[in-house]
């Protein structure tokens, strides 16, 4: 085995194309203990850059438990930002850096999710059973989003042709 990495997500920028992905590597098993996010990046899809783990979530952040399936854009001002779920559906948080390798932060004041499920965050899920799989996207007059999707609830049921368990939403400054 190389690594333990799954559910990839990409940018680019004008030289390179980078790739997230989550890692069971500090877990040292396959076990869905997802705690890590790595980073690879090629300027010819051919010769790549092995980054290694770029962000030890639970260690460096307090409110997160598994880091699924996130997302990754960089923005107008070059700098990259992860959008990515609390594992278990509690939320979706931010996190910005310079470089693809970090140092990263959480712009939000007080450390806290765009999204939580249980309270905390600058909104709630909005009724949707679980906050995950979370995207981020810059569009070309430098407005960003992002969304997640989620799971079945009861004020947001999930039947047959109802697709009303995803939102998406404009940041601001």
């Amino acid at each position: 085995n190389y690594h333990y990495l799954a559910d990839p997500a990409a940018t680019a920028n004008d030289s390179m194309f980078y790739i997230i992905t989550d890692s069971d590597d500090l877990a040292g098993d396959s076990n869905y203990t997802i705690k890590s996010l790595y980073a690879l990046a090629s300027y010819d899809m051919k010769n790549w850059i092995d980054y290694g783990i770029i962000l030890e979530a639970k260690r460096e952040y307090d409110n997160i438990n598994d880091i699924w399936a996130s997302g990754i854009d960089i923005g107008p001002d070059g700098k990259f930002y992860i959008v990515y779920p609390d594992g278990g559906g509690g939320g979706v948080g931010l996190v910005v850096a310079d470089q693809i390798n970090g140092p990263y932060t959480n712009p939000i004041p007080n450390n806290k999710k765009l999204i939580n499920n249980w309270g905390g965050g600058l909104a709630d899920c909005d009724g949707i059973g679980w906050c995950f799989d979370p995207a981020i996207f810059f569009d070309d007059d430098g407005q960003g989003y992002f969304t997640f999707g989620g799971g079945n609830s009861d004020s947001r049921p999930a039947a047959e042709n109802n697709n009303n368990i995803f939102n998406i939403y404009k940041f601001n400054k």
